[in-house]
Formats: structure tokens, C-alpha cells, sequence
């Protein structure tokens, strides 16, 4: 077995095995895998032995080792896999914690809520399990609860770093941003290393195109424990923004070697590769990345009255991306969502350069195309065929590859057939797809096709 300098004290890949290692070794032995990819390896080997024998290890009963196989998948970052074990084990504190965690960060609140519930009223350490329903109620949209809990919690609580950064969370959430930096601000000076703080503020400064201070706190997460996966990808786009396109790559390096299967790393390291190798011009690729970044802001950073942001939430409509692709009539079917919210929305939206059921408006104006588009005349496609292919808002891969061919305008793409578009170097079935359904939304096709 791999030893490890752990303050659990633990051999930390032996810990699975161990009956009576409780939940703070596996919340160590998950950031063991992060520092050392030996430590990483040698509980993949003990998953996959968990996995493959019929009989349980020495000391667990075939319960209990199916828990820790579930919490096996937890520390090697894989929560599906984690749910689908754990969903099948017996209930007990241990099963539930892990299982309720898993489905936060697989995005399912709901069933999180229902688990910590139960919890809460059967451990000791009542403070852990109470931040996280915090999280649940704030992720499921049940807001109003979320901060009763915290109004319960505030006093003794106040003294945790943790609970600054669920209250900075929350207040991100209902759209008081400047609040919830304050909140994590206080979190790092009760805890400097607060990785989710660290991680909030650098994603707030970001999105505010505060780039300095955003590398900042990206830069500071590098060597963090916990690893945040998402904090490299950022960086590493950031990092591109700047035309550092080698550091780029060492952050979706990174990333993939502590999580080979995180396909986000994956795509954005194969682009960041193939850019390397491109032409494309500097200022559309600006341009396009700040559009993207806006679309994936969260509802939670815009004033939004508490009404509209919990139908959002109902919705599963959480970014800007998200509401933009959906036409009013979606929204007024929903219930007890209304004329007032509908108009609240629309609000925000133009604020922003951006409109309901459209996703390729420019941010900051409407587009060329989109005028072209509200053009009743019968001769409308004409002029949309007419309009620079820059018009489509195509990623900065296809747009090199638009360039390499000499296609200028849209009219000019619909004349190339598959053949032609796939003869483009690094012109592969992404790209392809991207345009097919970027003409489809105007109802255009490639030459040749049915």
C-alpha cells in the first residue's frame, strides 16, 4: 500500500477497508488524490477491487463495502457512479452523507434535501450537514428556506469559514452580489485558503472583466485542496482571452491529470492544441469568448425579484444562455409565471443586448442578422444570405476555418458541400455539426444536402 504524509494518519488507499475511518478520512483521502496521482491510482485499484469481489474485504460486511464503493467513486470525482452504488446500498449516515453530496454536485438538489433531512437529525456534527442543506435549498431554488436556516445558524456559526461561504453563495443566488463577496472576503480572512471562496471571487472578477484580480485568485488556486477542476478551466480561458496559450494548456493538463475523464479539460485542450496551429483574428476572438462568458453568467448575479428567480429556478434555467433559448410562450406556461416576471426578464435582457428566444445576438447590440430577420418582406433570406458569415457568431475554430477557404459570406458557405467544409484542415464532425445547426436556425443547409 502507498503510505502518505496525511495528517489523517491514515494509509490513505487503505482507508476504504477501514471500519471504523469516518468521514474526515475521506475527505482527506479525496484531496490525497489530487496531490500524488500514485495516491489517485492506488484507489482506483482498491474501487475496482470492491467492485470485482463478491465478498467484502476482512472487517466489512457486504453492506458497508458497498457504501464504500460508492464513496470510492466520490473521491476518485466520478458522483454518477457514486449514486448508482450508493442509491442500491442500505441506508445509514454514512451511505446518506455521501450519497446527499453526490447529488449536489450532480446537480440534484432535491433528492440532497430529502437525505440531509434525515440526517440532520441523527449526527452529532449538526453544523456540516446544516451548510450543506443550505446548499441544497439554494441549488433546488427553495431560497426562502435557505435563508431561514441561516438566520438559525448565525451566531456561533458565524465564527466557520464555511458559513460565510454558503451565506455568499446564497446571496449570489438572489442577485446581491456585492453582497456575497463581502461574505467570501470574510471567509478568507477566517480562513485564507478557502478554496470555494477563493474560487467565488475569482469567478465574480471575471465575469466583471477584472482580469488582474480575477488570475489573482485563479492563480492562487493552483496549489489548493480541495482541487477545483473548474478554476484551471477557467483560468485556462482566461489565459486564452490573453493570447497565453501554452499556460492554457498546462491548466486542461492539469485538470487531466487529476480527473482523466473530465471531458470539459478535454475539449478545451484539444482546441487550445488545434488554435496553436490556426490563424484567426484576435479581436473576433475576443469578442466571441466575452459573448459566451456572458451567456454563462448565472441568474444569480442579476437583480431579479424573488418570484422570477424561483420559477427560473423550477425551470432549470440557471445562466443567462439558458433563459436567451427559450420563447416567451415557454416561459408564460410555466406556472405562476407571469406578465410581471415575463416583463422583469425582458427588462434585463435588452439591458444587456439580449432577447428572448434568440442565441446568436452580439452581445452589446442586435445583430445584422437578427435585423434581417425581423424583415417581413418575402426577400429576407436573400439578404440573410447576403451577410457576413462572421454573422453566424461561429467559434473561433470554425471562423479559422471559414477564413482558410475564403468564405466571406453566408451565401458563400451554403455553396460548399460537406466534402469541401471536411477537405478544411482541422475541420473535423464538431465543426461540421456547429454550422449545420447554426444554418439550420435560419433555416439554410450545406450544398447537397437533403
Amino acid at each position: 500500500m502507498i503510505m502518505s504524509d496525511s495528517p489523517i494518519g491514515l494509509d490513505v488507499a487503505a482507508c476504504l477497508f477501514d471500519n471504523n475511518a469516518g468521514r474526515e478520512a475521506f475527505v482527506q483521502l479525496k484531496r490525497e488524490c489530487g496531490r500524488a496521482v500514485a495516491v489517485r491510482r492506488e484507489v482506483e485499484h482498491m474501487v475496482q477491487e470492491l467492485h470485482s469481489k463478491e465478498e467484502p474485504p476482512a472487517g466489512l460486511s457486504k453492506s458497508r463495502a458497498k457504501v464504500r464503493l460508492g464513496i470510492g467513486w466520490w473521491i476518485l470525482s466520478d458522483p454518477e457512479k457514486a449514486i448508482s452504488v450508493l442509491d442500491e446500498a442500505t441506508s445509514s449516515a454514512e451511505r446518506d452523507y455521501f450519497l446527499a453530496i453526490s447529488c449536489l454536485e450532480s446537480e440534484r438538489p432535491r433528492k440532497a434535501i430529502e437525505l440531509l433531512d434525515r440526517l440532520a437529525d441523527q449526527v452529532d456534527d449538526g453544523l456540516d450537514v446544516a451548510l450543506s442543506l443550505v446548499w441544497a435549498k439554494t441549488d433546488a431554488g427553495c431560497l426562502d428556506d435557505a435563508q431561514a436556516d441561516l438566520d438559525k445558524l448565525a451566531g456561533d456559526a458565524e465564527r466557520e469559514p464555511e458559513y460565510h461561504y454558503r451565506k455568499g453563495y446564497y446571496l449570489e443566488h438572489i442577485g446581491q452580489s456585492e453582497e456575497a463577496v463581502a461574505e467570501f472576503e470574510k471567509a478568507l480572512s477566517l480562513d485564507p485558503d478557502h478554496a470555494g471562496s477563493t474560487f467565488r471571487l475569482a469567478a465574480h472578477y471575471a465575469f466583471i472583466d477584472e482580469t488582474d484580480k480575477a488570475l489573482e485568485y485563479y492563480e492562487k488556486l493552483k496549489s489548493a485542496e480541495p482541487f477545483y477542476p473548474s478554476s484551471m478551466i477557467n483560468l485556462g480561458v482566461l489565459y486564452e482571452d490573453l493570447g497565453k496559450v501554452d499556460k492554457a494548456i498546462e491548466c486542461y493538463k492539469a485538470v487531466l491529470a487529476r480527473e482523466p475523464l473530465n471531458w470539459r479539460a478535454s475539449l478545451y485542450l484539444k482546441d487550445a492544441e488545434a488554435s496553436l496551429s490556426m490563424y484567426y483574428d484576435e479581436d473576433t476572438a475576443r469578442r466571441t469568448s466575452h459573448k459566451w462568458e456572458l451567456l454563462r453568467a448565472p441568474i444569480s448575479d442579476f437583480e431579479l425579484t424573488v418570484r422570477s428567480r424561483n420559477c427560473l429556478a423550477k425551470m432549470n434555467i440557471h445562466t443567462l444562455g439558458d433563459l436567451v433559448s427559450k420563447p416567451e410562450e415557454e416561459l408564460l406556461s410555466y406556472q405562476n409565471f407571469g406578465e410581471t416576471s415575463l416583463l422583469e426578464i425582458k427588462q434585463l435582457l435588452m439591458e444587456k443586448g439580449l432577447s428572448l428566444g434568440q442565441d446568436f445576438i452580439d452581445v452589446g447590440r442586435p445583430s445584422v442578422l437578427a435585423e434581417k430577420l425581423a424583415v417581413t418582406d418575402t426577400s429576407y433570406q436573400e439578404d440573410i444570405l447576403r451577410c457576413p458569415v462572421t454573422e453566424l457568431k461561429l467559434s473561433v475554430r470554425c471562423q479559422a476555418c471559414m477564413d482558410r477557404l475564403g468564405i466571406v459570406t453566408i451565401q458563400d458557405l451554403v455553396s460548399k458541400s460537406i466534402e469541401e467544409l471536411s477537405a478544411a484542415r482541422n475541420f473535423g464532425k464538431v465543426s461540421l455539426r456547429e454550422i449545420q445547426e447554426k444554418l439550420a436556425e435560419h433555416g439554410l443547409k450545406l450544398k447537397g444536402e437533403e
